[in-house]
């Protein structure tokens, strides 16, 4: 890690961790070393968060620049390294709009904070050991779950369960390797691991990676799906193909050929498998 990278995980980030748009809330969230510092700068709460114990919400007023105040919040706060980043971590709930939900982000940024980049809070957690490298890409897999099948495998893998199957494959290598080690610096010891026995551990090994390899391949179907190109000569039905598929009129269609000439991608779930569908214009135009 470059010292620049460095630089940056002493940063205290911040970023709306909601959706965009109106809602009944929106969650604003800092984390790092000054996040409560930060989060005190502009909330006015019966007691400040940093003499509030962790996890105990607080009732208060978001301020702005002149201290008056624009919205009524809940703020709690999460200690290092019992939290999602490993650091301190600061939730600001706002009502919510988009408008207080930005302006709680500027006020924080002005305090102090740096703008998260996309994924960063996720990268804080693994850099600081709290997940695993299969477990963060559990957290994009359930964001973006189409499906109940793809959310149940993503749920599986954040709770640690791909993890630890790929770490007893690693001990498995690794028990393996130092009785192949053995084997060859004491070929006149007489040991239980003779050639047959290596043979059928390192059989159970290629079975287990092969498995391992089925399972990622079959959360990335379930993540990413299968793209479908509905491909034809102009005016024979791809659009109405793509429209009855959907059970919406996504797709223009009228007696002119030629009508289609974009590309239209739609996402259809079929057991659980997110299909893209894709019309194209007609093979010939």
């Amino acid at each position: 890690m470059n010292r620049t990278e460095e630089t940056r995980r002493e940063d205290t980030i911040t970023a709306i961790a909601t959706a965009w748009g109106e809602a009944g809330i929106a969650v604003v969230r800092l984390s790092g070393p000054e996040a409560l510092a930060i989060a005190d700068g502009v909330l006015a709460l019966a007691e400040p968060l940093s003499e509030t114990p962790p996890r105990h919400m607080r009732n208060g007023y978001l301020l702005d620049e002149k201290r008056n105040p624009i919205d009524q919040i809940l703020a709690v706060w999460f200690a290092a390294p019992k939290s999602y980043t490993g650091e301190n971590v600061v939730e600001i709930h706002t009502h919510g709009g988009s408008l207080v939900a930005s302006r709680c982000l500027d006020l924080l940024v002005c305090g102090g904070a740096r703008h998260a980049e996309p994924g960063e809070f996720t990268k804080r957690a693994f850099l600081s050991g709290r997940i695993d490298l299969p477990q963060a890409e559990a957290v994009l897999g359930i964001i973006r779950s189409r499906s109940d099948e793809a959310l149940r495998a993503a749920a599986r893998t954040l709770q640690g369960e791909l993890g630890a199957f790929a770490s007893s494959i690693y001990d498995e290598l690794m028990t393996l390797s130092g009785h192949v080690e053995v084997a060859l610096d004491f070929p006149e010891e007489e040991t239980q691991d003779d050639g047959d026995t290596l043979a059928l551990s390192l059989q159970a090994i290629v079975q287990s990676l092969e498995d391992l390899l089925d399972r990622c391949s079959t959360g990335f179907l379930l993540r990413e799906g299968v793209r479908v190109a509905i491909v034809g000569r102009p005016n024979v039905g791809k659009s109405s193909l793509l429209n009855a598929l959907l059970k919406e009129s996504r797709a223009i269609v009228t007696s002119v050929p030629g009508t289609t000439r974009d590309l239209i991608e739609e996402v259809l779930t079929y057991r659980g498998i997110p299909l893209r569908l894709v019309d194209t214009a007609g093979i010939g135009t």
